[in-house]
């Protein structure tokens, strides 16, 4: 996983820098296999506001909040749960719920913030 992400240097990071929601795919690809969640936190990590991270935890709250207040206005909601997005490698989605989310709920967190958030709201769920 290193040696891939290495080799791609600062080529890659300068590409994460850009927002592009499609690196997350080709980080996922040089972190070797389909690293899908890995590949979310590391380009939060280079470009924390341009990345949301992807884990299992902020979906289940995310998927809790759906069910509660239909934040997110897509009639397949039901089918975006965490395997899904990461099996489809459909970051590009994610990061529009997460702006519905923090736009309907009128929040001016960053994107770290709120994944502190979700992350604590679904492991205590």
């Amino acid at each position: 996983m290193a040696d891939g992400l290495k080799a791609a240097g600062e080529a890659l990071k300068e590409h994460i820098k850009s927002g592009n929601p499609d690196v997350v795919m080709q980080v996922a690809g040089l972190a070797g296999g389909n690293k899908f969640v890995f590949a979310t936190k590391y380009c939060s990590f280079v470009m924390p506001e341009a990345f949301p991270i992807y884990d299992s935890m902020v979906i289940k709250t995310l998927n809790k909040f759906q069910e509660m207040d239909c934040f997110y206005s897509c009639s397949n909601f039901k089918d975006l749960r965490f395997e899904s997005l990461k099996d489809k490698g459909n970051y590009a989605e994610f990061r529009s719920i997460i702006r519905c989310f923090l736009c309907h709920y009128k929040l001016s967190a960053s994107y770290k913030e709120l994944d502190k958030f979700l992350w604590l709201v679904g492991k205590n769920a």
